[in-house]
Parts: C-alpha cells; structure tokens; sequence
C-alpha cells in the first residue's frame, strides 16, 4: 500500500525534512530522546529475542477470515489469492506486535486472537477498492475527491459517462 499523499502530508514532509537538515545534530538528539520511540525499540528487539518461529490462526478464525473475505469478494479475481496473503500479513503482524497479551510460547509461537483479525480487517479496508481497480491509493482518493466536485458543479451531468479527462479539466480549470 502506497503511503497517503494528501497536500497536508506532503507539506508536512516538506517541514520534516528542513528541520531534519536543518540540524542534523539536534535532529538526532531529539530522536534519541524520544519516549515512545523508545518503548517501539525495545518491543522490537523482546519480539527478535522471544524467536517465535510461527504465527498460528485457529482454525475456528481461519473460517471467520475466509467468510469475511469471501462476503467481501462476491466475485473473485485472480489479485485476491496475493490480496488475502497482505491481510493474513497484517492480522499476523497485529498478533506479533501484542504477543504479550496473546497466547504464546517462547521461541515457538504466538497466537492470533479475534481482535487481531477485526484489525487486519480494518487495514485492509483502507486499500482495498483502490487496489481491486489497480491504482494506487493516493491516484483514487483524487479521483473520488475530484470526481465529487466535479458532478457538484455540473448538475445535469450523467455521472455514468464521467471521465478521467473530465476530472482533470475541473481540476485544471479550478486552479
């Protein structure tokens, strides 16, 4: 998944990195004195050293995860035997990241419970559409966001027969 490309975002990536090169000193002083980056490096390195070696789905889950995704997906693509390997991805990591309140067992496994499922879920479902019509995220929240303005502006317009020119002429001419 792309990372979000909103004007918001990118200004303030721009902001970021002045103040990084700013100061490349006190840029790193401020991040080795961050609290919460901190607590995220050393439950890192607990996970690296538990060496779980398998991340296990009951199968009572398997069955939630394969009807969800099927309810979801009432004709399926050949993108969705790669699509349900990103989600089966995310409820693992979820699992991973929470070990400790999970079931698990040193150096052996870690188990994933419902609430990492609802979460793996709810990522996926921030890309989805967009990767179903194999454009990246940033590319079809513009054309939603425009294809919006667009059919407010043009009251008898037939928003079946609306183009991707048509978007980019209301924006163009917007600016």
């Amino acid at each position: 998944m792309a990372p979000e490309s909103t004007q918001e975002k990118i200004r303030e990536a721009i902001a970021y990195k002045i103040y990084r090169d700013g100061n490349r000193e006190a840029y790193q002083k401020a991040i080795e004195e961050n609290f919460k980056r901190k607590i995220l490096q050393e439950r890192i390195a607990f996970i690296k050293s538990s060496e779980f070696k398998h991340i296990i789905i009951p199968e009572e889950l398997q069955a939630e995860i394969n009807n969800k995704f099927l309810e979801m997906h009432s004709v399926l693509q050949p993108r969705h035997q790669r699509d349900i390997g990103k989600l089966m991805a995310k409820i693992k990591a979820f699992a991973l990241l929470n070990f400790r309140y999970r079931t698990h067992k040193q150096h052996e496994y870690v188990e994933v419970n419902r609430e990492d499922v609802i979460n793996g879920f709810v990522q996926y479902e921030t890309f989805r559409e967009s990767n179903e019509l194999g454009l990246p995220p940033e590319l079809y929240n513009f054309y939603m966001e425009m294809k919006d303005e667009f059919l407010m502006s043009q009251p008898n317009f037939d928003p079946y027969n609306l183009s991707g020119r048509d978007l980019y002429y209301s924006y163009v001419l917007k600016k």
